[in-house]
């Protein structure tokens, strides 16, 4: 080799090579507990001397963490289901797992650090290789320019790290945008939910005191009777999953109807956190609303005792229901539907009720804008949405709203005014049918809702009597 500009052109082909290599193929995957990471270094990434977190598919978090020219990025890969719950009982909320994950990074570091060395290195040895050389001390000499920018990006990274800055300068992308408020409701959810959910125990078990004068009010309880439970934006919330088994068990229901918003991101993980439906021991019917994904709705789907209504009529025990999924659950987006989308679903409906061969007792959908054709049609409408529960009569048809059974779930502990977790029970009579033998039909006489506040103080029963 000789010339100034032949050596130059090796030198920046050694650099050049180099952090090519350690760019592409400097990563390490490892794991922490029940979850999956991927840390990899990069010279063209995020920035210079930002540490970006991935947490697919809610979005990332870019922070400027320490000096020099290497980015860093850790992903999430991938959630071990069977050690969710170990991780989380014995974690003391959002601060605890923040630093056992940091202490997982440092544990990693060095055998990070010596992948990205020996990339570096093989970048300067390729660069030899391509430039002709067969001297091992010219190649020596590449493998050592080679390393010298990789080694100097990490040295001057680890010297100057500040994982405070994650703290004090975050810029949140993506559905994490929500990060603020979000990680402070996970850090008292993971804190709370026991005390959370043992005083919706104590509640719902107390509502069987309420009930008594309650029923009272009619003969409720015996086998002409039918109960049917009524919940929608569940929202991924534990306690109100928990607060709504504990109901359909408390009062013997024989069916429950979800009008949707089980989930809040829409992602495979929350729809197999809703596995817990299978535990209520009666026929769940779904009805998917906007928060609900495809990938969502096939999963929820496999679940046993689950229908997922969509457009056909169903019966059960003599009732038919029929129930039309939110427009934006056939997409990754929670959109909310358009007037032309609505205005579809409103014919559908008619045109469903119209041709179904037993007359349809109940309409089920997410957003009460879209079930205009189901008022007159059908005598029973539910829906939810708007989280705010309600019971009212229209041109022969009884809507009800059921609220948000859990409480708007993490969102909720950020509004002005917390919401309740509220649900409602519908009692429906039997009505005699003159071919005898044949199964009953039944007719709505009552519906019970039920609200709790969040800060478990008490709880609010309203019986609304129905065509009496």
């Amino acid at each position: 080799m000789s010339g100034k500009c032949s050596i130059i052109v090796f030198v920046i082909a050694c650099v050049g090579l180099s952090i090519l290599l350690a760019s592409l193929h400097g990563h390490v995957r490892f794991r922490y507990q029940a979850l999956e990471l991927d840390i990899r270094a990069s010279f063209a990434g995020p920035g210079p001397g930002v540490t970006r977190v991935v947490v697919p598919p809610i979005g990332r978090i870019d922070a400027d963490t320490h000096r020099g020219p290497l980015s860093l990025t850790v992903s999430l890969r991938n959630i071990d289901l069977d050690t969710v719950p170990g991780m989380v009982a014995s974690s003391r909320g959002v601060a605890s797992l923040a630093d056992g994950l940091k202490g997982a990074v440092r544990d990693v570091f060095p055998r990070f650090a010596a992948a990205l060395l020996v990339l570096g290195m093989a970048g300067g040895l390729l660069a030899g290789l391509i430039f002709g050389l067969r001297s091992p001390k010219w190649l020596a000499l590449a493998c050592w320019i080679g390393v010298i920018p990789v080694a100097a990006g990490l040295g001057l990274a680890a010297a100057t790290y500040d994982v405070g800055a994650f703290s004090s300068n975050p810029r949140y992308f993506g559905v994490i945008e929500a990060a603020p408020w979000m990680l402070g409701s996970i850090d008292e959810g993971a804190n709370h939910v026991e005390q959370l959910s043992l005083g919706l125990q104590r509640l719902t078990e107390n509502l069987s005191s309420v009930y008594r004068p309650v029923h009272a009010l009619g003969p409720l309880a015996d086998d002409s009777h039918l109960r049917v439970l009524h919940v929608s934006d569940i929202h991924n919330n534990p306690a109100g999953h928990d607060f709504a088994a504990r109901l359909a068990a408390e009062f013997g229901v024989s069916a429950v109807i979800d009008t949707g918003d089980l989930t809040d991101l829409g992602t495979v993980l929350e729809g197999n956190l809703a596995d817990r439906i299978r535990g209520l021991g009666v026929p769940y019917f779904f009805v998917p609303g906007n928060h609900d994904s495809p990938s969502v709705v096939d999963r929820i789907r496999k679940i046993p005792n689950v229908t997922v209504l969509e457009g056909s009529p169903v019966s059960f025990r003599g009732l038919t229901i029929l129930g039309f999924p939110d427009p934006a659950s056939h997409t990754a987006n929670s959109v909310l539907p358009t007037r032309a989308e609505l205005k579809e679903i409103s014919d559908s409906i008619v045109e469903a009720v119209t041709r179904s061969r037993e007359p349809v007792d109940i309409v089920a959908v997410h957003n009460e804008a879209s079930a205009g054709g189901a008022v007159g049609a059908a005598p029973v409408i539910l829906c939810g949405h708007d989280h705010k529960v309600s019971v009212k009569e229209q041109n022969g048809s009884v809507m009800i709203n059921a609220g948000t059974t859990g409480a708007a779930g993490l969102r909720g502990l950020s509004a002005a005014s917390e919401p309740p977790y509220t649900l409602a029970l519908l009692h429906f009579e039997a009505v005699a049918r003159p071919d005898e033998g044949a199964a009953p039909r039944w007719r709505l006489v009552a519906v019970d809702t039920v609200e709790v506040s969040r800060g478990q103080s008490g709880f609010v029963v309203r019986r609304v009597p129905v065509g009496r």
